[in-house]
């Protein structure tokens, strides 16, 4: 079981977490590229696709982790993870999104 922590402060680390498998199999999915987004309250962007790092290959686990700033604005922070398999006319696009709020 994985807790979810949606509470962060200043100066903190977030850790976000996508589980990327196939719907009709639950096996990991064969992605080719997966990328996060991840905007402040006030919707500037603060990370704009960038990469994820593959966790665990065997469950299809992605990761990339953000270090809040001193300062950073307080609120709902809104993310978007990006899932695209296959390439050319045939790829697929999955979009999942988040959130977070910074005290």
């Amino acid at each position: 079981m994985i807790e979810v922590v949606n509470t962060f402060q200043n100066e903190e680390t977030v850790w976000i977490l996508a589980y990327v498998f196939d719907g009709r199999t639950g096996s990991p999915a064969n992605a080719t590229a997966i990328t996060v987004t991840l905007s402040d309250p006030d919707g500037a962007a603060k990370v704009t696709a960038q990469p994820m790092t593959q966790y665990n290959d065997e469950t299809g686990e992605y990761e990339y982790f953000y270090n809040l700033p001193v300062g950073a604005k307080a609120g709902w922070w809104r993310g978007l993870v990006k899932v695209v398999a296959g390439e050319g006319p045939l790829a697929k696009t999955t979009i999942g999104t988040f959130g977070f709020r910074l005290k």
